[in-house]
């Protein structure tokens, strides 16, 4: 009989335990291969108190990592979801948790205003992105006035809702200030006007004339009176109206 020297009993037990952790990786891979990991939505919004109890309250933190998690919400490794099967009313929690960590960052309006809005579904998901929009436009600081165009644009374009772009048109109309571009003004008349309401754009029109005028440049104030003239009035009107008269030399 052989002798086995201690050296290869090692080496053989070595081998063995192998085999045994392949074979049950091997088995593993058999029963597991075709399970694949599901997709929840998007994870409830935690507290506030919650949230920065995990970031050891740390505000900026809390924003900027979760701002960036935002965008990975559909990512789930072996495929991508797409927007319209997202839960917005979540989304929408997410949004105004964030704003708590902080109000004035503009990167988690960017993503509502130029990413969610890309939605599939923009009937159900639209009005929760104008509902933050709104409130973060309304803002006075800095140019936050700029999330009030968006939600404009989306309640018109996207929702196809002109009332509802009409109504925010006024508030944004409102924010307006000496240094603001001059369509901040007239956004309402522009709604108006595509809603076939051309008394009340002309009203608005002249009504930012009358008042505002000084402040705008000149090149803005002649394109209103250029609309009045050739778009809101027939020419039978523009050639009595003393806006549409040319100055005699």
């Amino acid at each position: 009989m052989r002798f086995v020297q201690p050296q290869e009993r090692a080496r053989l037990k070595i081998y063995a335990v192998f085999l045994v952790v392949l074979i049950l990786n091997v088995a593993y891979w058999w029963a597991t291969h075709r399970l694949y990991p599901k997709w929840i939505n998007v994870p409830n919004a935690p507290t506030e108190n919650g949230l920065l109890l995990s970031f050891l309250g740390d505000r900026s933190f809390a924003y900027r990592s979760w701002a960036l998690g935002l965008q990975n919400f559909g990512n789930i490794g072996f495929e991508t979801q797409p927007l319209k099967n997202y839960n917005y009313a979540e989304l929408n929690r997410w949004f105004f948790l964030l704003d708590k960590m902080d109000p004035y960052s503009d990167s988690v309006p960017m993503l509502v205003a130029f990413y969610f809005s890309a939605t599939q579904n923009p009937k159900e998901h639209i009005p929760y992105l104008i509902s933050y929009l709104e409130e973060v436009g309304a803002r006075p600081e800095g140019q936050k006035w700029r999330w009030l165009v968006q939600a404009v644009y989306l309640a018109r374009h996207k929702l196809e809702d002109k009332q509802e772009a009409l109504r925010i048109s006024y508030k944004l109309k409102d924010m307006y200030q000496p240094g603001m571009p001059a369509w901040v003004l007239n956004m309402p008349a522009f709604i108006s006007l595509d809603m076939g309401d051309k008394q009340v754009a002309y009203d608005l029109f002249v009504e930012i004339l009358k008042s505002s005028a000084q402040d705008l440049h000149p090149n803005e104030v002649n394109w209103m009176v250029e609309n009045i003239c050739t778009k809101i009035l027939t020419p039978a009107e523009a050639r009595v109206n003393p806006l549409c008269q040319k100055p005699t030399s």
